[in-house]
């Protein structure tokens, strides 16, 4: 019989009575994937251990399947080369008829668990410190001490025995540096729908690494996770434990550098961009001793990305003036370049928000950075200043009449306010321009990106902002609502216009430059 038919007719037996159809898997099932998970412990001996563990502990849940396929491997290959492991099984009162069905399961094969079984029994199965402290007491110690090379499997038991056993060989491994420990994992195809177990045949042994490769990994993953989250004051603890942890210099060196990056990220997430680049400026050589590293943990476009962001972020810096009041933003008239890297940093912060679904607060910055479109062309390329418009002067460097300009201005707010339906009281143009008037006043202009873009498309991207609950409105933005998606379009796409008007870089790159190292980095546990 095929594998497939043989558990066909385990499920069968299982809805009659499970002892009996334990008793068919015992026999029938497990020889054939026993086999199998013991040719990939072979290879994983081979190819990464070396030397064959001398003891083995196990965490043991209600599942006998996992707990006997490790073990038996352990067994078979220590047999074959003639060692006899230890083994130490983390079990609870309850699971004790597991154990049962393991040492059925071995005899199909000939093995024997024997006089080799330590029983860690927990009075409590998620007690993680009580795990700890069995596993760490003083005659434990001497015999994991005496065994040199150890193997710990957390495929069985609940998720917190599985953690109190990678807490404790962590521990184990500070306290005796000497020990070799490694940590496997079995991992199963597609679950039976019928009887909630996994089809078996697809079983495949995982060795997860030495416990404080694994914790770095953990940690690694996290810290990267918290940067995509925003928490940088989080993630910089953990880079700062990671690297207090590590004897490996070069790794501590990485850690150091990210440590310093998150900083650097935090301070350009408040606009403080003078800092940030400032930070990275000083840690441009290290990072260029460290580049090999960071592009093997991260992939190329990370730690190039490092670079285009520190490049975009010197741009940036010298807006500071301007936020402090020390400059006007009309100063910029003639290098718009850190003008349009804000207005992209608005749209690459929004996207960042729309991800952690804060739509809400995206919208904000999705408006705000459609608004500075319009005024950077009012800057740039008419000379207004849009928080004190001075009709006059602007008149002049048009060659246009004032009065003339003025009807113009009037007029296109006629036909927007007809078109969209709603009443604006407008008798001139006024001296501060906010987002509608900047557009209307450009459209007067005769501006041709500005007329690019119909009433009504402006009209509904706006209704994002206006009605939310943070401005007029009460309205919550939640996932996949128009008027949010309506306005990022319309502000990416005058961002496009107004880049390639003003700039001498494309929008792409500019976008490209103030992504975040987190937004590229694609960190694969174990590369460590």
């Amino acid at each position: 019989m095929s594998l497939e038919e043989l558990f066909k007719k385990y499920k069968q037996l299982y809805r009659r009575d499970v002892g009996e159809a334990f008793r068919f898997y015992a026999d029938n099932i497990f020889p054939l994937i026993a086999g199998n998970v013991r040719l990939q412990y072979e290879r994983m001996l081979k190819e990464g251990l070396r030397q064959p563990p001398l003891m083995a502990i196990i965490s043991v849940g209600h599942s006998w399947q996992p707990v006997a396929l490790i073990t038996s491997a352990v067994l078979s290959y220590g047999r074959k080369v003639g060692i006899e492991p230890s083994l130490a099984f983390i079990m609870t009162e309850e699971t004790r008829s597991t154990v049962e069905w393991v040492s059925f399961a071995l005899s199909s094969l000939g093995l024997d668990i024997g006089d080799n079984l330590i029983e860690v029994v927990l009075k409590r199965k998620d007690d993680i410190e009580e795990i700890e402290r069995r596993l760490l007491s003083e005659d434990m110690m001497r015999l994991l001490s005496s065994k040199n090379v150890i193997l710990a499997d957390v495929t069985g038991g609940t998720k917190l025995m599985s953690a109190g056993l990678l807490y404790s060989m962590l521990s184990l491994k500070y306290l005796d540096e000497n020990l070799r420990i490694y940590v496997t994992y079995m991992s199963y195809g597609p679950m039976d729908r019928e009887i909630n177990e996994p089809e078996p045949g697809h079983e495949r042994l995982i060795l997860v690494g030495d416990p404080m490769e694994v914790m770095d990994d953990m940690v690694m993953t996290r810290a990267v996770e918290l940067m995509r989250a925003g928490w940088y004051r989080a993630a910089s603890k953990l880079f700062q434990a990671l690297s207090e942890a590590t004897d490996d210099y070069d790794k501590a060196g990485v850690y150091r550098f990210l440590l310093h990056l998150s900083e650097a990220e935090e301070a350009a997430e408040s606009y403080d961009y003078l800092k940030a680049a400032k930070i990275l400026e000083r840690r441009l050589r290290e990072i260029k001793n460290l580049k090999n590293m960071v592009r093997d943990l991260f992939g190329g476009e990370a730690a190039s990305q490092i670079y285009d962001l520190y490049f975009s972020l010197s741009s940036l810096s010298s807006l500071a003036d301007v936020f402090s009041g020390r400059k006007r933003v009309t100063d910029f008239a003639s290098n718009p370049l850190p003008l349009l890297y804000l207005i992209a940093d608005f749209l690459i912060k929004a996207g960042r928000l729309e991800e952690r679904r804060e739509h809400t607060v995206a919208a904000l910055l999705y408006y705000r950075a459609l608004e500075m479109c319009f005024q950077a062309l009012l800057i740039c390329k008419y000379g207004v200043d849009p928080s004190n418009l001075d009709v006059d002067k602007l008149s002049r460097k048009i060659g246009m009449d004032g009065k003339k300009l003025e009807e113009r201005f009037l007029e296109e707010a006629r036909l927007f306010s007809e078109e969209v339906g709603e009443k604006r009281a407008v008798s001139g143009v006024p001296s501060k321009l906010p987002l509608i008037d900047s557009y209307l006043l450009l459209r007067a202009l005769g501006d041709t990106i500005a007329s690019e873009i119909k009433f009504r498309e402006l009209y509904n991207g706006l209704e994002a902002r206006n009605s939310s609950i943070l401005v007029h409105g009460f309205k919550v933005l939640r996932p996949g609502d128009k008027s949010i998606t309506n306005l990022k379009n319309t502000a990416y796409r005058v961002f496009r216009r107004v880049a390639k008007e003003l700039g001498s870089k494309r929008p792409d790159l500019l976008l490209n430059g103030l992504r975040r190292f987190e937004d590229v980095a694609t960190y694969v546990p174990g590369k460590l």
